[in-house]
């Protein structure tokens, strides 16, 4: 077997494994770390041989000059992110040396952070032609729509058809462990349905000018893709709904409003998207969960406000500050306690943090009420790494937003452009989300994470050689 024959096949292989952990994703936990597992092995392997290789070409006769050879060969592929990861990664390693939990912060750094990383690395490595990307694609939304009907299912007959799981508390959760995870995989899905049919169903025009429509046609959208993108957007819309999940609510209003921002003549349309969405699936939460947007317990709410004696005709100000203190006793589902003790454990170590992987242990220590998360993955990351690890974090989102948004504004109407402009408005949503919840630090969610930051890199590669041919 020749060498590029060996190197195509581990291409192949990561390939397969992330088409694998995008359907498997939703679904099963222990089948998303076989893939992750399995295209890193690859991604290693595939390195290893060609640090095989140049090693005997080179003949190398001293450990620096071979320290060097394995610096170069297993170097990630170069892209934006490079320096704010590489970053990322030495202010986590100062955390776990400064760690009070050694051993789970190793755990951490090499079986979560680092695992995540090259996940990221991998998937930019072997997606690299619009054909491996469509196909992504394609599978990505296969999954969404077997989720989707397997989470309509479960409304109406109260089991899903993939695991026979009930109902939580009348919201729906799909094959997931909670409402808030499957609101938060459902964000990413969203806008990206949403791109692909203003794509398709506007006309060309609005879009950019001739040539921004000749583009547009390199990529034909057959009819069954429409349909299928319309059906879906409907199924997701329902569904997200459907899980009465607030923080994903949020999430996806505000990643309308910050979509409007870019690309101002959407405007109307999301505005109606959020009046409907708002108008239909409110009521049925007060109904359903007891709880109204702000608050934990509408009945409990309803009481308060009566023992107030708050009147409309209180006048503006004496109405509001009613309002206000009849609020206060509402803890948003203990989140306001919750992030009350990450911020106290933030307070102890603000620089570097407690340690990498630590907030579980050192909560339980304290007694915490919170117990195992703060629900707000910037808070539990300030906790863990410090103000200089969030800071650090953020880096990789200022540029991920920075580098989309030139490209977005460079390019018109093309398949590609809408693909990345759902997808990153998507990462946006599920980042808003992260405020009220654990994504980045639940195994499939925070998988998703990594790989959807490697899918955007890569989709914004081919737009970008789309925009210099």
């Amino acid at each position: 077997m020749n060498s590029q024959k060996i190197l195509n096949g581990c291409d192949v292989v990561m390939r397969f494994s992330f088409y694998a952990l995008i359907y498997f994703l939703p679904i099963s936990i222990a089948l998303v770390e076989a893939s992750a597992s399995f295209a890193l092995l690859a991604f290693f392997v595939k390195r290893g041989f060609l640090f095989g290789q140049a090693w005997k070409n080179h003949g190398v006769q001293s450990p620096g000059q071979g320290g060097r050879l394995f610096l170069q060969i297993f170097k990630p592929v170069p892209s934006s992110l490079n320096l704010p990861l590489g970053i990322f990664i030495l202010v986590n390693l100062v955390s776990v040396i400064c760690s009070q939990h050694y051993v789970l912060s190793l755990q951490g750094f090499f079986f979560k952070l680092l695992q995540g990383v090259y996940v990221y690395f991998t998937f930019i490595e072997a997606f690299v032609t619009k054909k491996h990307l469509k196909i992504f694609l394609k599978v990505f939304f296969v999954s969404a729509a077997v989720i989707c009907v397997n989470g309509i299912v479960q409304y109406f007959t109260g089991k899903d058809f993939i695991f026979g799981q009930e109902l939580m508390d009348g919201r729906v959760r799909s094959s997931l462990r909670h409402p808030n995870d499957f609101g938060s995989y459902l964000l990413v899905v969203a806008p990206m349905t949403m791109a692909f049919l203003l794509l398709a169903f506007l006309p060309q025009g609005v879009w950019g000018n001739s040539r921004a429509r000749q583009q547009g046609n390199e990529e034909k959208l057959t009819g069954a893709f429409k349909l299928g993108v319309v059906l879906l957007f409907v199924a997701i819309l329902i569904c997200l709904g459907l899980t009465y999940s607030r923080g994903a609510w949020v999430g996806f209003l505000l990643s309308l409003i910050f979509w409007s921002f870019i690309e101002r003549k959407y405007i109307p349309i999301f505005i109606l998207i959020m009046v409907l969405f708002w108008q239909v699936f409110l009521p049925q939460m007060e109904l359903t969960r007891k709880v109204s947007f702000i608050t934990d317990d509408t009945p409990k709410q309803e009481r308060f406000i009566e023992e107030a004696n708050i009147r409309e005709d209180d006048g503006f100000l004496v109405y509001w500050q009613k309002k206000f203190a009849v609020l206060s006793h509402f803890q948003g589902m203990g989140r306001k306690i919750f992030w009350g003790e990450a911020m106290q454990i933030f307070e102890y170590n603000p620089i570097f943090g407690s340690g990498l992987n630590t907030y579980s242990k050192i909560s339980s220590v304290l007694y915490m009420k919170g117990g195992g998360y703060p629900h707000n993955c910037y808070l539990q990351m300030a906790a863990e790494i410090g103000l200089v690890g969030l800071l650090s974090f953020l880096w990789i989102i200022y540029v991920v937003c920075r580098e989309v948004i030139r490209t977005i504004k460079k390019n018109s109407a093309t398949f590609f452009r809408a693909f990345l402009v759902g997808l990153f408005i998507g990462l946006v949503a599920f980042l808003i989300h992260s405020f009220f919840d654990t994504n980045l630090y639940s195994v499939q969610l925070a998988n998703f994470f990594w790989l959807i930051l490697g899918v955007i890199m890569a989709v914004q590669k081919i737009v970008q050689e789309d925009s210099r041919a």
